[in-house]
């Protein structure tokens, strides 16, 4: 007689219920907290960058989005078919334009939009100086 492998109705159950156990006890206050903006590890400001997709004809569009140390977040109507997109934006006291890379790391439909989320690569350290000078300015 050969060995089944097919569970009947109570150790099917059994699985799933052990699956859904908690395997760290985490009150709820904890995970509510989690979720609130002091979860970043670097608050976002509203922002006004330009955004351009090598990969698609390379055109430049400019966008009102959230900037953070990490990345930005903006809605388009089109989402970018590229995976690495250029980003760049004017802060005031840089000296010039900053400029780095970002990998898209989300999509998401939103009201008829779509909303993209960056994480910023291989920062220049100007650019970085830079930011996180305007972040601390905007943010007190």
């Amino acid at each position: 007689m050969s060995a089944s492998y097919s569970l009947d109705g109570n150790e099917r159950r059994a699985r799933t219920e052990r699956r859904a156990q908690k395997l760290i006890d985490e009150s709820v206050e904890v995970r509510r907290d989690r979720r609130d903006d002091e979860r970043r590890d670097s608050p976002r400001v509203a922002g006004r960058f330009w955004v351009r997709d090598p990969s698609h004809g390379g055109i430049s569009e400019v966008f009102d989005g959230d900037v953070s140390f990490q990345g930005a977040a903006f809605l388009v109507m089109h989402p970018p078919h590229g995976e690495v997109l250029e980003f760049g934006m004017w802060v005031p006291g840089a000296p010039g334009e900053l400029r780095t890379r970002g990998r898209v790391v989300q999509r998401a439909r939103r009201a008829g939009a779509t909303s993209v989320h960056l994480r910023f690569e291989a920062m220049p350290v100007d650019f970085a100086i830079a930011l996180s000078e305007h972040l601390r300015r905007r943010t007190g």
